[in-house]
């Protein structure tokens, strides 16, 4: 649980888990299909086939689709539970995954293999990995939904006073004075209703080592204030996403005459939600 406070984008770390992307199609030129034209190929249909299972639970009738390899790794796999938890939770929900190939889908066809990417409410992105065997396309990874993927439409950022005037500031102070007040879960009643959910549905011992997590990373009230001040920022993006970045710099002088500097940057995610700011992880 320590990605709790990341916000992740990247493809290639969860696919790990997820299915294995082939090669990086150093091939010829690829056929590019896109919108109603990529929906209607038939490799698009085992994608959402293959996510209506996921989504629904049925995570052997989702692998039954990808390539006789993969299904072999799976079938002796020691860890199904987990990844078949992981595969429910990750993959796209079908409509919007169809509604997303149908408006600004592009699927990118090579000799023997494909990815399809589409875009999914959210700034999240759906996208699957296929390959050709035996003359019918197999997945080989995903389908699943990556958040964040998209470039937002605006960004702001705010610094120093209008950062602290900013309703996002309030509430990640509030958030941190509630994480460190008790050893409990109160702190998630700041977080918005799909956050809540999914801590409820996490094993108690998942979410004993996220609260410990949390309280390990992000400083109490104070401190976090203090250190806002001096390296601090809110960014917002289409109004209704909003990180805040907490930059800090260590300098040390491992030897006289040298001044070598270190920085970490802590980011916390907020979404808005009926019209008021909450916690998004």
């Amino acid at each position: 649980m320590k990605n709790v406070l990341a916000r992740t984008a990247i493809a290639a770390s969860v696919f790990l888990c997820l299915g294995s992307p082939r090669s990086a199609f150093a091939q010829d030129d690829p056929q590019v299909l896109e919108g109603e034209a990529a929906f209607k190929h038939p490799s698009t249909q085992i994608v959402l086939k293959a996510a209506e299972h996921f989504r629904a639970g049925k995570i052997d009738a989702g692998m039954a689709l990808y390539t006789a390899s993969e299904q072999a790794d799976w079938k002796k796999s020691s860890e199904k539970a987990e990844l078949s938890a992981r595969r429910k939770e990750r993959a796209p929900d079908p409509k919007a995954f169809a509604e997303g190939i149908r408006k600004g889908g592009t699927l990118t066809l090579y000799a023997t293999e494909g990815q399809l990417r589409a875009p999914l409410p959210n700034r999240a992105m759906g996208i699957a990995y296929l390959a050709l065997e035996n003359g019918t396309w197999r997945l080989t990874g995903g389908p699943m939904a990556i958040e964040n993927a998209q470039d937002p439409a605006k960004e702001e950022r705010f610094h120093g006073d209008e950062m602290r005037a900013h309703p996002v500031y309030a509430l990640a102070l509030k958030y941190a004075e509630m994480l460190h007040a008790k050893k409990d879960d109160s702190f998630m009643q700041l977080a918005t209703k799909r956050a809540r959910e999914k801590w409820a549905a996490e094993p108690a011992s998942e979410r004993s080592e996220s609260a410990a997590y949390r309280r390990r990373t992000i400083p109490k009230k104070t401190d976090l204030a203090a250190s806002l001040k001096d390296g601090g920022f809110i960014v917002v993006e289409d109004d209704v996403r909003a990180s805040l970045v907490l930059v800090s710099v260590t300098q040390s002088s491992p030897e006289p005459g040298t001044v070598s500097s270190t920085s970490s940057t802590l980011s916390l995610g907020f979404e808005l939600e009926d019209g008021e700011w909450r916690v998004a992880n």
